[in-house]
């Protein structure tokens, strides 16, 4: 058992490219994404994330898609065009489970992203927020400000429903090409696709302009396919500001059959600092 759980997973390679440079999220533009300092357009994080669990669905498929738990830190920005390399790393803590840590980095040997993760005997229980009472729906969106992100006070859900289409593009997006997410009608959801709706239910309660998703800590508690009828809950945890950044942190559960199936905590970054004038 011991060697089963060191057993390392084989590196990934991937070109990482920005399908979403006509989001609404102007942070993955590149006039926008400069004036606040970077580079260029930003990758979403929940594309990085694709790229990073490929080895895990390689290895464990829909076991690790069912029953898991992960934690996500995004770093630094990938941007496009950049060749990203996914490796395993020796895992941290989960003793005694079945522990992997991979690192994403770009060509020039920098750590852009880390994900930890752990197929445990027996996982947490379902948090009690999940049960919560979202906002009444058909409620307008309303640009995002501090005052407003309230920590315990619920977004409205998000009624989904992906299609296998949609499921076979975000995995094509993420240059997965893995066939357990194409296999028939009702295949198993990418895991960057089903987080993506953590971004989704809150961009669809707020108008944001631009913002970064930092982190997500996933509890994977069944499996979610194609054509299931989802609702997306959500409520603000806390709230903070760091060097000039106001930060969220969300607690979102996915349900299917009225049952939890996946809960994120979700942090992102909603007013991002301005870059300052030069001297």
């Amino acid at each position: 058992m011991q060697a089963a759980q060191q057993e390392s997973l084989p590196p990934h390679r991937v070109l990482a490219r920005n399908y979403i440079s006509d989001s609404e999220n102007k942070i993955h533009s590149n006039d926008v994404a400069q004036r606040y300092g970077f580079s260029g357009a930003l990758i979403g994080g929940v594309y990085v994330y694709g790229y990073m669990v490929h080895a895990l669905v390689e290895r464990y498929g829909e076991e690790w898609l069912a029953h898991a738990v992960t934690e996500v830190t995004f770093f630094k920005p990938a941007y496009d065009g950049d060749r990203l390399s996914i490796e395993a790393a020796p895992p941290q803590g989960a003793t005694g489970q079945r522990a992997h840590r991979l690192l994403a980095r770009n060509a020039q040997g920098v750590e852009l992203a880390r994900l930890d993760t752990h197929l445990p005997a027996v996982l947490p229980s379902v948090d009690s927020r999940a049960a919560m009472s979202p906002a009444p729906p058909g409620g307008a969106r309303r640009p995002v400000a501090w005052d407003d992100v309230v920590p315990g006070r619920p977004l409205r859900a998000l009624q989904w429903r992906p299609s296998a289409t949609d499921n076979a593009e975000w995995a094509e997006r993420c240059e997965d090409r893995l066939p357990i997410f194409r296999a028939g009608a009702r295949p198993p959801l990418h895991p960057g696709l089903t987080l993506q709706a953590a971004n989704r239910v809150f961009k669809e309660h707020y108008i944001l302009n631009a913002w970064i998703h930092v982190s997500s800590h996933i509890t994977q508690h069944a499996l979610l396919r194609a054509g299931d009828a989802i609702e997306v809950r959500a409520v603000p945890v806390r709230t903070w500001r760091h060097k000039g950044h106001e930060f969220a942190e969300l607690y979102v559960a996915l349900l299917a059959d009225g049952l939890c199936a996946q809960e994120v905590l979700h942090q992102v970054i909603f007013t991002i600092r301005p870059k300052a004038d030069p001297a």
